[in-house]
């Protein structure tokens, strides 16, 4: 690990654009509206932003984030929501996530208080607060392989949460498909899981996925920014090879390499659910319960071919 002894101090901007959906702004009933230093398209009848973009720049301002939420005063009432209140539902959590970041408009007052107008604002999944871009030199990835997921059941009785219906004989023994939306690993929240104070500490099941889709035994992965050491970790115990630096205090990351045990029952417990389509007990349960797995629709519809080569041989 290279802790640098300073950090470059050269000037970089970037536009960044998000669509939240299919619609653009030529669409009838989206409008356009501009606020100090960033622009969103809302559409009236979503009531809710389908296109928003800024300028990233270097950091340079500290005003404090704004804690209330409103609907925009100078913007149609009847385009927009109408209450800045926290999401409220029956089933999943939901959190006001910021289109255009709050943080990147810390410099201006008036830029910081109008990220907080609900035409910034949409609903995000409260365990969903973070993003993963991967980009590739060429056509395409020199190693893609991603994992695959059990199929999701009850949890009480391992039986179907949908009708799959006559598609049962096409599911992939192997697994459903990985999304872009990684429901199904939890955030470190509690400090008292955490391995390094203040740290933006990801899951090591975060970085299992991710060094596993991307690279294979042997590889490198750089991390600049090693904050708890996670990345690092994940690749030790992957076998990678791993670069890292971090600019504050090391002392968290080199003693959490003391103890890996812990971390390798982790990654044990979340490879032994991976790429099957139900996990040993679950299967176990279905096929107590009598619900269908895998074995059984292939068992079934191997009956049915026999029997249908009978009646045409008859």
């Amino acid at each position: 690990m290279m802790r640098p002894s300073s950090v470059c101090a050269g000037t970089f901007a970037f536009l960044v654009c998000g669509l939240v959906s299919a619609a653009v702004s030529a669409e009838e009933g989206v409008i356009e509206q501009p606020y100090d230093g960033f622009t969103v398209w809302v559409d009236c009848q979503r009531r809710g932003a389908v296109r928003f973009e800024y300028t990233a720049t270097r950091d340079t301002g500290n005003l404090p984030r704004r804690s209330s939420f409103g609907p925009d005063p100078d913007f149609p009432a009847e385009c927009q929501q109408t209450t800045g209140a926290s999401y409220k539902t029956d089933g999943p959590r939901y959190d006001r996530g910021h289109l255009v970041p709050a943080n990147h408009l810390d410099d201006r007052p008036k830029g910081i208080r109008q990220s907080n107008f609900m035409t910034n604002i949409l609903p995000q999944a409260a365990n969903m607060n973070y993003s993963l871009l991967y980009f590739v030199k060429g056509a395409q990835a020199r190693v893609f392989h991603p994992d695959r997921l059990p199929m999701q059941v009850c949890p009480h009785c391992a039986g179907d949460l949908r009708d799959y219906g006559g598609y049962k004989a096409k599911m992939n023994p192997k697994g459903v498909n990985l999304s872009d939306v990684w429901w199904d690993i939890a955030p470190v929240r509690h400090a008292k899981y955490k391995r390094r104070n203040g740290a933006n500490e990801l899951p090591l099941k975060v970085l299992d996925r991710v060094i596993e889709m991307s690279t294979d035994e042997g590889d490198l992965v750089f991390d600049p920014f090693g904050g708890a050491g996670t990345t690092y970790m994940a690749a030790e115990l992957k076998d990678r090879r791993w670069l890292g630096i971090e600019i504050g205090p090391t002392d968290d990351i080199v003693r959490r390499f003391s103890d890996n045990h812990s971390g390798q029952r982790i990654l044990l417990d979340q490879r032994s659910s991976l790429n099957t389509l139900f996990t040993e007990q679950v299967r176990r349960i279905r096929e107590k319960t009598g619900w269908w797995t895998c074995e059984s629709v292939r068992e079934k519809q191997s009956s049915k071919e026999e029997r249908q080569l009978e009646l045409e041989q008859m």
